[in-house]
């Protein structure tokens, strides 16, 4: 392996273990807040939009959509606004011309991961509470779905990031962008609450065919997974290769800019 990226590996690993000891070292209750958060958001959404929408809200498969939605989009923005603020968060790594800088947004990406991992657990005992499961070529095709999500999310974050040093306003936009798309992605409604033509526009979000991907996977209707996954694809791997190329552009004026 080139010391290039034995340095990389090592210095990510190392951020991710710090950001695991310190992230919840001054709370009450912990990790357990990894837990608790998510289930939050599920029991109230399902609560409201029982209330509200009732019929389809009520189903079991309503609340294993809503567990799916939240666990894929939490990874999905946390990971984001986690690694849009690492440049500055770390002013003494960037201008250390040696340090490996993608070290930064990688740890941040791999610390969600973990909990993602514990979101998946919860997604588990649901499925096997409501009497679903996982073949192990479903598992697998749920696991390159998730790959996919990561470059695409990892792309996205870096290019914020590399932003936020240039433009400092770019931090705001990109909270904004995401409680828009947040909106934009059924994760607290699924497409058949919608008339037609609002579910037709929202299937240009990357997000709803990924999402409704995995539902179909948990569901175990493997043959209706979204015909829209190849261009998700090559949308993941520009975002990914152009947000390279945007921070390698950039990456020597990151120390003056700090």
């Amino acid at each position: 392996m080139p010391d290039s990226y034995r340095r990389f590996w090592q210095a990510t690993l190392v951020f991710l273990r710090r950001d695991l000891q310190t992230r919840y070292a001054s709370s009450v209750l912990g990790p357990l807040w990894i837990v608790l958060y998510p289930l939050a958001l599920v029991v109230i959404t399902v609560a409201v939009f029982s209330f509200v929408f009732g019929g389809p809200a009520e189903s079991p498969t309503y609340a294993l959509h809503v567990i799916i939605g939240f666990v894929h989009w939490l990874f999905f923005s946390q990971s984001i606004l986690k690694i849009v603020y690492v440049f500055p968060n770390n002013e003494s790594l960037i201008k250390n011309h040696q340090f490996p800088l993608l070290s930064l947004p990688a740890s941040a990406l791999f610390s969600r991961l973990v909990d993602y991992l514990v979101g998946f657990v919860i997604l588990l005992l649901a499925m096997t509470v409501l009497g679903h499961s996982f073949s192990l070529g479903t598992f697998l095709t749920f696991a390159l779905l998730l790959a996919m999500q990561m470059v695409f999310q990892f792309g996205l974050g870096l290019f914020f990031a590399t932003l936020n040093l240039l433009v400092r306003d770019a931090q705001y936009l990109v909270e904004i962008l995401l409680q828009i798309w947040f909106y934009a992605t059924p994760v607290i409604y699924t497409l058949a609450m919608l008339p037609s033509s609002v579910a037709n526009l929202l299937a240009v979000n990357p997000l709803t065919t990924l999402f409704s991907s995995y539902r179909q996977l948990v569901l175990g209707n493997t043959e209706t997974i979204s015909s829209n996954l190849s261009w998700v694809v090559v949308l993941s791997l520009l975002v990914f290769i152009g947000s390279l190329w945007f921070f390698g552009k950039n990456k020597h004026q990151f120390a003056e800019l700090l």
